[in-house]
């Protein structure tokens, strides 16, 4: 439903109505990556990556990062509980 929202609102634009963690691209290959990043401890086989094994949750956050372009502003909603995070103090 959401894709399809979005199809209608951005007709160049485009789409992918599918699971993240089957999405195969380039680094650097998008402008921008909007989503709901689950929150799960669960450890997805992503040799590329994830290859220190981050939960999920973490997984998607770094990933959305590799695959959003340099020139980018990339935007995540963060909850204070993210953890384990390799970037808490």
């Amino acid at each position: 439903m959401t894709a399809a929202i979005s199809r209608a609102l951005y007709p160049h634009a485009t789409v992918r109505a599918e699971s993240f963690a089957d999405t195969r691209l380039p680094e650097g290959h998008f402008d921008a990556a909007v989503g709901n990043v689950p929150f799960s401890s669960v450890t997805l086989h992503d040799p590329v990556h994830n290859p220190t094994k981050q939960s999920m949750h973490n997984h998607f956050i770094i990933k959305s990062l590799r695959l959003t372009r340099r020139s980018s502003s990339p935007a995540s909603k963060l909850q204070r509980s993210t953890s384990p995070s390799p970037w808490r103090r």
